[in-house]
């Protein structure tokens, strides 16, 4: 038990208390100490930054560009997923840039969950966890024509909208549509509008996903997976 403890502590894992004694702390020593030596130590000031601080928020992305400890990971995306829009917009400039563990094609299989994936973008993960007033910064990227930001985008908006029915409306679902419609031969891409429609049930998504569903590829199941949650 001690032993995991203290496996723990290397990846920055601390309890509330140690966490609330950085709370007297400055704005300007926060910062400064999420590239504190420690784990624990960067994980209790990414606990203490607030991400409506345009400063703390591009502070925060920073030291997750480079952040292999998971517990001051969780707490730096914690702490951004409380941003305003404008953080939104700086961590949208980072989707498909964090991490490696971004699809590159699309899976073997379609998802098994009865739920939303969460996205493995870990800006897209951030902003699908964030509050419903930023899809905006989400729906500009689906129409910018940025593939890289768009496929992340689309995992985002998908999780995004799956948790707040007040998201899934007729130009929002219309937005994932007209992806479908315009990337045919980009399987990546197409495949992620066939998962993301499960968010937004609409006629005009139900019409879509029968079309891609004839597909015999995983793309087609992926599409009658999501129909499956249209009641």
């Amino acid at each position: 038990m001690e032993r995991d403890f203290e496996t723990r502590r290397k990846r920055g894992y601390l309890t509330p208390e140690e966490a609330a004694a950085l709370a007297p702390a400055g704005t300007e020593e926060r910062i400064n100490l999420l590239n504190a030596p420690d784990a624990c130590t960067r994980t209790a000031a990414a606990k203490h930054l607030s991400a409506k601080d345009p400063a703390c928020a591009r502070a925060l992305l920073q030291r997750l560009q480079i952040e292999k400890c998971l517990y001051t990971r969780l707490a730096i995306c914690e702490s951004l997923q409380q941003g305003d829009v404008q953080a939104a917009r700086l961590i949208a400039d980072r989707l498909g840039t964090i991490g490696n563990n971004q699809y590159r094609q699309p899976p073997a299989r379609p998802s098994a969950k009865r739920s939303y994936p969460l996205p493995r973008d870990i800006a897209a993960r951030v902003m699908g966890k964030m509050e419903p007033s930023v899809f905006p910064v989400l729906a500009n990227i689906l129409q910018s024509g940025d593939k890289v930001k768009l496929s992340e985008a689309l995992d985002a908006a998908g999780f995004m909208a799956f948790y707040h029915p007040v998201l899934r409306t007729y130009e929002n679902a219309g937005l994932v549509v007209r992806l479908a419609r315009q990337y045919q031969k980009q399987p990546l891409l197409l495949w992620k509008t066939a998962l993301c429609l499960s968010a937004f049930p609409s006629e005009e998504s139900r019409r879509e996903l029968l079309c891609l569903r004839q597909r015999d590829d995983v793309i087609g199941a992926e599409a009658a997976r999501s129909l499956s949650f249209f009641s």
